[in-house]
């Protein structure tokens, strides 16, 4: 079984702290800047270097989880820089490839058990959202929020 490791960060002028410890204010709720923390088996896919606008990025990832919970292979790219995700299942073995392209670090793949990976990244996304949610648009939030707890459903 792989170790999976998921943490979220808000940016505060150049200090990066946990999204649980973030009291706001934030000054434009349709881009929050912050970081994901990302590890498979202590792999590095994603840290605080490759911060950007966190909140479409858990977006983005929670779709992805939509797409694994029908074993389809997805793939985002980060909102503003050039660093993709890409997340192939491996149907035999209930694996998932994971793979980041495209950053000044090298290129790096990792397997995963799809549902402890996509439980991981539901967690994860829940406790983003539910701080980023107190200073985003509520229609956005009650959005991802449902979205979450449906996939979270489907795992159990």
């Amino acid at each position: 079984m792989s170790t999976i490791e998921i943490a979220s960060y808000a940016k505060v002028g150049e200090q990066f702290i946990p999204i649980a410890d973030f009291k706001g204010p934030v000054d434009d709720p349709e881009y929050f800047e912050g970081a994901i923390e990302f590890y498979i088996d202590g792999q590095m896919i994603s840290s605080i270097p490759y911060w950007d606008d966190v909140n479409y990025l858990w977006d983005f990832l929670v779709g992805g989880v939509e797409k694994l919970a029908r074993s389809e292979e997805w793939s985002t790219f980060w909102p503003d820089q050039p660093i993709r995700l890409s997340f192939t299942p491996l149907p035999m073995n209930d694996l998932v490839r994971v793979e980041r392209t495209g950053s000044s670090d090298p290129d790096v793949q990792a397997l995963a058990n799809r549902p402890a990976l996509m439980a991981m990244l539901l967690v994860g996304a829940a406790e983003f959202v539910e701080v980023y949610g107190r200073f985003a648009n509520e229609d956005w939030v009650s959005e991802v929020q449902k979205k979450i707890r449906e996939l979270q459903t489907e795992l159990d």
